[in-house]
C-alpha cells in the first residue's frame, strides 16, 4: 500500500509540474506575440518616418554618385564656451583642450556605429543608418548622443579649463542623399531637408541637453525617457514637436542609472534589428 501511495504522489507531481509548464509556455507565447506586434509597429514608424521626409523640391538631379537612404538619423553638436572663455587661459591649451573633446566626441559615435560626416569650427555632424541600412540608427544615435553629454560632463568636473565647455545636440530622422567620393576610403557629403531639421532643431537646444524631433521620438520613446519640449516652426509644414532627452529609461539601464543600457535593453535592440 505505500508503494502504491509513493506512485500515486509521483503521478500528482508529474500532472502538476505539466500544468505549470504549459502555464510558461502560455506566458512566453503571449509575451512573443506582444513583442511582434511592437516590432511591426517600429517598422511601419520608420517607414513613415522616411516618406514623411520625401519632397520632390529637395531632391537635385540625378547623379550616379549620389545615394538615397530612406530612414537616417542625423546627429548635429555644437561645443559652447568661448564666451565664456577666461583671457588667464592659455590659448593653445584651450585647442587643445577643444581638439581632445572633438576627438572623443568621433571616437563615442564610431563606437554604435555612427559615422562622422564632418567637423566644422565647434560643430560635429553625425549620421546613423548609413553607408549600411538599418532600421535601429534612430537608437544607435540616441546612445552615442547621451554618452556624449556624460563625457562632457566628466570633462567639466575633472578641470578648470573644462568647466567652461558645453554640448547641445539636435536630432532628426527621415530621409538623406549621400553624395559618395572615393573608392578606397569612400567620403560621405550628406545633404536633404533631413539635416536641415537636424541643425535648426540644435539651435533651439539648451546648453547640455539633447533635442529631438517629433519623427525621431516615436521611433526611440520606448526605451528612452523624454518630454515635451517645445515647438519648432518650419517653413511651409508649420510646426514640429520636439522632445528633450533625459536618460535611457530606468527599466533599461544598468542600476537604473539612465546611461548605460542593460541585458533588458540589449534583448529589445536585438528583437528590433
Amino acid at each position: 500500500m505505500p508503494k502504491k501511495n509513493g506512485i500515486l504522489r509521483h503521478i500528482a507531481d508529474i500532472i502538476s509540474q505539466n500544468k505549470l509548464l504549459s502555464s510558461e509556455n502560455e506566458k512566453l507565447g503571449k509575451q512573443n506575440e506582444e513583442l511582434a506586434e511592437e516590432l511591426e509597429k517600429y517598422k511601419s514608424l520608420l517607414a513613415k518616418a522616411g516618406k514623411a521626409e520625401t519632397t520632390s523640391k529637395n531632391l537635385p538631379e540625378k547623379k550616379s554618385a549620389v545615394l538615397r537612404y530612406k530612414t537616417a538619423t542625423v546627429l548635429y553638436a555644437d561645443i559652447l564656451g568661448f564666451e565664456k572663455f577666461n583671457p588667464q587661459f592659455d590659448p593653445k591649451s584651450c585647442v587643445d583642450s577643444l581638439d581632445e573633446i572633438f576627438i572623443k566626441l568621433q571616437h563615442i559615435a564610431a563606437k554604435f556605429p555612427v559615422r562622422n560626416i564632418r567637423t566644422i569650427g565647434d560643430s560635429l555632424m553625425c549620421v546613423g543608418g548609413i553607408p549600411n541600412k538599418n532600421i535601429t540608427n534612430p537608437i544607435e544615435v540616441l546612445l552615442a548622443a547621451i554618452e556624449m553629454q556624460y563625457y562632457l560632463k566628466d570633462v567639466q568636473r575633472s578641470s578648470e579649463m573644462g568647466k567652461i565647455w558645453k554640448l547641445r545636440i539636435g536630432i532628426h530622422t527621415g530621409t538623406v542623399l549621400a553624395d559618395v567620393s572615393g573608392k578606397k576610403r569612400p567620403h560621405y557629403e550628406v545633404k536633404g531637408e533631413t539635416v536641415n531639421l537636424a541643425a535648426r532643431i540644435r539651435q533651439f537646444c539648451e546648453d547640455g541637453n539633447i533635442l529631438i524631433s517629433a519623427s525621431t521620438y516615436e521611433l526611440v520613446k520606448d526605451l528612452f525617457e523624454c518630454e515635451y519640449f517645445k515647438k519648432m516652426p518650419v517653413k511651409y509644414e508649420g510646426e514640429m514637436t520636439l522632445y528633450l532627452v533625459k536618460s535611457i529609461k530606468t527599466d533599461y539601464s544598468l542600476q537604473g542609472k539612465g546611461i548605460i543600457p542593460n541585458k533588458k535593453f540589449s534583448i529589445r535592440f536585438n528583437l528590433i534589428q
